[in-house]
C-alpha cells in the first residue's frame, strides 16, 4: 500500500506540473525519476507477490522467507472452531504422507517460536466424532536426520484442503450441514484452484454429489489414505473445514443454496405467486415428504384430500428419495410448497424455489430449538 501511495503522489504531482503554462526542466526531471523509482519499487514488488513461493511452486530462493511466514503462524497454526471443530491453515513447504496420515511441515531451526512442534486433530466439523480418522501436523527441520526428511513425489501447484468422508455423513441432514456446506464455505474461495484430499473415503457419498464437487474443484479428488508410497507437496494446505455454527453462517446458506441450484441447473428461481381460487391458472404444487418407521403421518390421506380442496396439486415423496440428488432435485423445485416431519429429508428444501414455502410437522416435547435450527433458520 505504501508503495501504491508513493506512485499516486507521484502522479498527481505530475499531472500538476503539466498543466502549467511554464514548468521549470529541473522539476519536470525531479518528477519524472520520481515517477520512475515508484514505478519501478511497485514493479519488484508486484513480482515478488506473483513469485512461485506465494502461487505454490516449489523455489529454493525463497526458502527463507516461507520460513519467516511459517515462524509467525506458530501460536494459531491451529485453531479449535464452535462445536469442537478443528482448523489448520498451514503456508509453507508442507510435505504431506498418506498411509501414516501425518502432514509434515518443514521449517528451519530458527523458526520454532514454542515449544508445541506437534498437532493431532480430526479434520471434520464435529471433533469428537469416533469413526474419523486422526491426523498429524509435525513440523520438521531441514536440518535434522535425512530419514526423516520425505522427498516429494508429487508436487501441486494449487493449495490443498484436507477432510474426512466418514462422521455422520450417512444421514443426508448430516451430508448436507457436517460436510457439503462447510467445505463449500471452505473451498469457494479458491475459485475450483483447489485439491480436495479425502480421508475416511466414501466413494458413494462423492458419487453422491459429484455435480457439486465438479463445481467446488478442477481436479478429481484424492482418497489420500491409499496414497501410499507416495507424497504429495504443497505450499497450502486447509486441514479441516468451517464450521457452520459460527457467524455469518445464514449468509453462506443462502449463496450455498443458488450455488447447489446452478450446479444442477434448476430452471425455476421463484415459487408461484399467491393467486384467488377462480383464476384459471396452473395450480401450486405441495410436495407431502411421508416417513416411515416410528414417525409417520397416520392421516396422511386426511391431508391430501384437505390439500386439493385447497387448490394443490399434491406431490407425494418417500422419504428414500434423498439418495437420486440429480432426479430429487428437479422434482423439488417444480414445486411451490414442501411439508414433511421434521427429518432429514427436510434437507431438499435447497432446491425449492424463492419464495416457497416449508411446512416442518414436529412431535411433542421441549425440543424447539434444534427444530428451528435444523430447517426453520435456514429456511429463512
Amino acid at each position: 500500500n505504501r508503495y501504491h501511495l508513493i506512485s499516486t503522489m507521484s502522479s498527481r504531482t505530475l499531472a500538476k506540473s503539466l498543466s502549467r503554462v511554464e514548468c521549470k526542466g529541473l522539476e519536470l526531471y525531479g518528477l519524472i525519476l520520481c515517477l520512475v523509482l515508484a514505478l519501478s519499487i511497485w514493479t519488484n514488488f508486484n513480482t515478488l507477490l506473483r513469485h512461485p513461493s506465494f502461487s505454490g511452486v516449489s523455489d529454493e530462493a525463497f526458502k527463507a522467507l516461507t520460513h519467516t511466514v511459517i515462524g509467525r503462524r506458530m501460536e494459531t497454526i491451529c485453531n479449535k472452531l464452535i462445536g469442537d471443530a478443528d482448523l489448520c491453515e498451514i503456508e509453507g513447504d508442507i510435505r504431506i504422507e498418506g498411509n501414516t496420515a501425518t502432514i509434515f511441515v518443514m521449517i528451519d531451526e530458527e523458526t520454532i517460536t514454542n515449544s508445541t512442534n506437534l498437532w493431532t486433530i480430526k479434520p471434520y466439523p464435529r471433533g469428537y466424532t469416533s469413526n474419523v480418522r486422526p491426523w498429524t501436523i509435525k513440523l520438521v527441520r531441514y536440518n535434522d536426520r535425512h530419514d526423516n526428511i520425505l522427498k516429494c513425489t508429487h508436487n501441486h501447484n494449487d493449495p490443498a484442503i484436507l477432510f474426512s468422508t466418514g462422521g455422520y455423513i450417512g444421514s443426508h441432514l448430516y451430508s448436507i450441514t457436517d460436510l457439503l456446506l462447510p467445505l463449500y464455505m471452505t473451498s469457494i474461495g479458491f475459485q475450483r484452484r483447489v485439491y480436495f484430499l479425502a480421508t475416511d473415503y466414501r466413494a458413494w457419498w462423492i458419487s453422491k454429489f459429484t455435480l457439486v464437487l465438479d463445481k467446488l474443484s478442477r481436479h478429481r479428488i484424492i482418497n489420500i489414505d491409499i496414497e501410499t508410497e507416495k507424497v504429495h507437496c504443497y505450499r497450502k494446505v486447509v486441514v479441516g473445514l468451517y464450521s457452520t455454527r459460527g457467524n455469518g453462517t445464514w449468509k453462506s446458506v443462502q449463496n450455498f443454496k443458488q450455488f447447489v441450484r446452478d450446479a444442477y441447473s434448476l430452471k425455476r428461481k421463484r415459487s408461484m405467486v399467491a393467486r384467488p381460487l377462480s383464476w384459471t391458472m396452473p395450480s401450486p404444487r405441495l410436495m407431502i415428504v411421508s416417513r416411515k418407521g416410528r414417525q409417520v403421518l397416520v392421516n396422511k390421506d386426511e391431508i391430501v384430500g384437505v390439500a386439493r380442496k385447497l387448490g394443490f396439486k399434491v406431490v407425494l415423496a418417500d422419504a428414500g428419495i434423498s439418495t437420486e440428488v440429480s432426479r430429487v432435485a428437479q422434482l423439488v423445485n417444480s414445486c411451490d410448497a414442501m411439508m414433511g416431519l421434521h427429518g432429514a429429508e427436510l434437507t431438499n428444501m435447497l432446491f425449492l424455489p424463492d419464495n416457497a414455502v416449508l411446512i416442518q410437522l414436529l412431535p411433542s416435547g421441549d425440543i424447539d430449538h434444534f427444530f428451528r435450527l435444523d430447517f426453520e433458520e435456514p429456511a429463512k
